[in-house]
């Protein structure tokens, strides 16, 4: 994944952004969108102030996890704890927080993982149940 210039970041997509402050270049450390206007925090649909430099698209949170320390040989991540688990487990439970919509309803992310994981019980309860005793 190359750094792009600021100028060619597109409007969609996850993007990982590179600042420089103080002339010391760095990572935002969390994805954001491109807006009319500005930036916004992709979780948070907040406007950030900052003035980006370069751009690449954000890693998938399992590349993010490989990639934490690295992710910008060129923009060390000022961000970035450096405890990669701990990343990735931020980035997972993001995940659970928002909501996903089924049917026109919206439910939080945690509630269909828990109702996929209770059909999966009844599932194996009942093939359980209708084994045929030898």
């Amino acid at each position: 994944m190359d750094w792009k210039p600021i100028s060619t970041a597109p409007y969609t997509g996850d993007l990982e952004l590179a600042v420089i402050e103080k002339d010391d270049p760095h990572t935002v450390g969390f994805p954001c969108h491109r807006v009319v206007g500005g930036w916004i925090a992709a979780e948070t649909n907040k406007w950030i102030k900052i003035r980006p430099t370069h751009w690449r698209v954000w890693p998938s949170p399992v590349k993010k996890l490989r990639h934490i320390q690295s992710s910008a040989s060129n923009f060390p991540s000022r961000f970035a704890l450096g405890e990669p688990l701990f990343e990735y487990g931020r980035i997972v439970m993001g995940w659970f927080s928002k909501k996903t919509s089924i049917a026109g309803i919206q439910l939080p992310n945690w509630m269909v993982v828990l109702g996929a994981i209770i059909v999966m019980l009844l599932i194996y309860e009942f093939m359980q149940q209708a084994q045929i005793p030898h």
